[in-house]
């Protein structure tokens, strides 16, 4: 009877860039063994596989584009503590033939590690330039290391795999790393600190020492005189470095690794590749990335969104609301023998109004969405990053904050938290103040309504006009961030999606979810408002039951603070508007909702029994024409965002900074408002 022994015990990690499929090289290594894949090591998925004598935990980790600016990234800090700190038996570095060069950077900075490696190529079919074929033997004898060219269905490359597998674990030998491109200061450097090490009985990979030659924190584990030799060796180095180049020793260090990774890439094509057979999707990035077409073609782009949305979405608003109402006044016609309570069908009604205002907005953000789901889905929403970087750098910012601005044009909250993935703090302290001053979907219902009454030929344009303003307030509060926040070093690398036909299903069920996030979070705050300004209307502001609306607590205060907008065209007599912009403190999609009921009231009780309310002529017959719409929605636009808003940025980046963004929107919105109104009465 044979036993078979205990099982040796070995440690394998899978790394990679973001996009290299590494999925396809766990699925090889688990198929055909004994597997157990539901543990998790350190929040890091871990497969437990029993084959050839060994016990192997394979550890598959977080894509990373380098070692490199990872401060806020934590699945990449999860990856780099784990290369550095685990102690793996076994490398496998997954990258594709679609952009060896990049993935290279990646497969040098490993090989500093010391640990034995593998490197598995994910194959995809050749596209123009985008993929071309690879000499797997020619890179093996360059790099020294075991390379498998992976196609799908290919089970000779998986036996291969497998095989390499249990040989490089049988064998265990290091990589030597591949420093030809490093100045000669940097080589010198690394071989005085291994030595200085070495004397101390300490062993450091060539990552671990390049890490700290860009500014790493050396460990506290290292005897204070080998800290205080090795910190002068860097010291030193870092100097001469940057004598001797101009520049950081972390980009020296990354230009080196460009430059090899180039180089290596351009002795491993074969000859079938050709260099000027260049894609319909690279000719399109081109086209949308580089040269001085990028900028007008993005906001081309964005106009066009505005304007189908207003265009599309405006001619559809009446259907939606007028289905509601059809359907209450088939619901009062019904009940009205029951004799119901007025005060009852009064709230029934405010409920019914607040729903058929929620629905107008369904087609505008379902058409809005489904635009931006257009550019998410193709891949040039963060290529737009990209092209955007050149034009942020100039306030400070890194060219991927324009995603979590574009986010904020759904909702400033999410914008916020967006900036999560942003590296450094002044980053996200400059996007947090910005996000106020981008338009949300809430503030375009409120534009919608007035360009449907005051812009019905081109309220498009007035919209862009809006959201353009509204960044380019954004800016300018990211330049002054710039001056009162201290400047710190952060290059980036940036992962450039394909070009791509969009998928249909996926753009409809984006755009209908985020739709219906609108509709059930904002629709219960507008009709919870719709109640609650029906309730204030019944009262005085000492509690007495009321006539007329004007008599009503709602009234008293919005006559009360009437006063203070009058500089920018609001008359004491439209107190209306004056509680809208109050209600709009708590929720922007409150403003219309407000606005709505408020005149509706009015109207009930002023209008003619034969014509029929309309929320665009109450808006027409209460401001100052086209002017004092202008101005109201420049108010809109700039002053305080929301509560939530407030309280997001409180939680993210203090509260004191809550505070000042609070402060600084209200001036500016005032400010502006009141000039546009002023300059406009002064010329006319």
């Amino acid at each position: 009877m044979h036993i078979q022994g205990p099982l040796m015990k070995k440690r394998i990690a899978i790394v990679g860039n973001p996009s290299t499929r590494r999925s396809a090289a766990l699925n090889v290594l688990t198929s055909d063994w004994r597997t157990d894949c539901s543990n998790t090591v350190d929040g890091i998925d871990a497969c437990i596989v029993e084959q050839g004598g060994y016990n192997l935990e394979i550890h598959d980790l977080p894509g990373i584009n380098s070692f490199n600016n990872l401060q806020n990234n934590q699945y990449g800090q999860m990856a780099v503590s784990a290369l550095l700190e685990e102690q793996y038996d076994l490398l496998i570095n997954v990258i594709d033939n679609t952009d060896i060069e990049r993935n290279l950077c990646l497969t040098l900075q490993l090989m500093e590690l010391g640990i034995p490696m593998i490197i598995v190529c994910n194959v995809f079919e050749r596209s123009g330039n985008q993929a071309f074929d690879l000499d797997a033997n020619k890179l093996a004898k360059l790099i020294m290391l075991p390379v498998i060219s992976l196609a799908p269905g290919d089970l000779k490359a998986a036996t291969e795999l497998n095989d390499a597998v249990l040989q490089c674990l049988e064998h265990n030998i290091p990589p030597q790393p591949i420093a030809h491109s490093y100045p000669v200061s940097i080589i010198d450097a690394i071989g005085r600190i291994q030595a200085m090490l070495l004397a101390a009985s300490q062993a450091y990979s060539w990552r671990s020492i390049t890490a700290w030659l860009e500014g790493a924190a050396l460990p506290d584990v290292l005897e204070p005189e080998v800290k205080i030799a090795v910190a002068g060796v860097i010291s030193n180095t870092r100097t001469i470095v940057e004598e001797e180049f101009a520049d950081d020793v972390d980009l020296v260090l990354a230009s080196a690794i460009y430059q090899t990774s180039y180089e290596i890439t351009q002795g491993v094509r074969l000859p079938s590749f050709k260099t000027d057979n260049v894609s319909t999707s690279a000719k399109l990035g081109n086209l949308l990335l580089y040269g001085w077409r990028s900028i007008p073609l993005f906001l081309l782009a964005m106009y066009i969104t505005f304007a189908t949305s207003i265009w599309i979405g405006g001619a559809l608003q009446p259907l939606f609301t007028s289905v509601v109402w059809m359907a209450f006044d088939f619901m009062h016609w019904t009940l009205s023998p029951l004799d119901l309570p007025n005060f009852l069908w009064l709230l029934v009604k405010a409920v019914v109004g607040g729903l058929a205002l929620v629905l107008s907005f369904v087609p505008v953000l379902l058409i809005l969405y489904f635009s931006m789901a257009i550019m998410e889905e193709s891949g040039y929403m963060a290529s737009a990053a990209f092209t955007i970087d050149r034009f942020l750098r100039v306030v400070g910012l890194p060219g991927k904050a324009i995603i979590p601005m574009i986010i904020g044009l759904g909702c400033n909250v999410p914008g916020i938290l967006a900036s999560k993935n942003l590296e450094r703090d002044r980053d996200r302290i400059s996007i947090a103040m910005m996000m106020p001053f981008m338009s949300c979907s809430a503030r375009l219902s409120v534009y919608s309504i007035f360009c449907a009454a005051f812009f019905s030929n081109n309220g498009h344009n007035v919209v862009f006009a809006l959201y353009l303003i509204g960044v380019v307030m954004a800016l300018i509060t990211g330049f002054l961030c710039r001056s009162l926040l201290p400047a710190t070093s952060s290059h980036m690398i940036m992962d450039l999606p394909k070009c791509k036909i969009p998928n249909l299903i996926n753009m409809a069920s984006y755009a209908w979810n985020k739709t219906m996030a609108f509709v059930l979070g904002s629709g219960k705050t507008i009709i919870c408002a719709y109640i609650i300004i029906t309730a204030m209307g019944f009262f005085s502001i000492d509690g007495r039951p009321v006539e007329h609306i004007k008599d009503s607590m709602v009234a008293t205060i919005g006559k009360t603070v009437a006063p203070i907008f009058t500089p920018f065209g609001l008359d004491t007599d439209n107190w209306e508007a004056s509680v809208s912009l109050l209600a709009g403190i708590l929720a922007k999609e409150v403003v219309v909702g407000t606005l709505d009921e408020l005149y509706h009231a009015e109207y009930e009780e002023s209008a003619p029994h034969d014509t029929a309310y309309s929320l665009h002529d109450a808006v027409v017959n209460h401001f100052h024409g086209v002017a004092g719409a202008l101005a109201y929605l420049l108010f809109v636009l700039l002053y305080f965002p929301c509560l939530a808003t407030f309280i997001t940025t409180g939680r993210e980046i203090g509260w004191k900074w809550a505070a000042l963004s609070t402060a600084w929107s209200l001036a500016i919105g005032f400010t502006i408002a009141t000039g546009f109104w002023q300059s406009i009465s002064l010329l006319g």
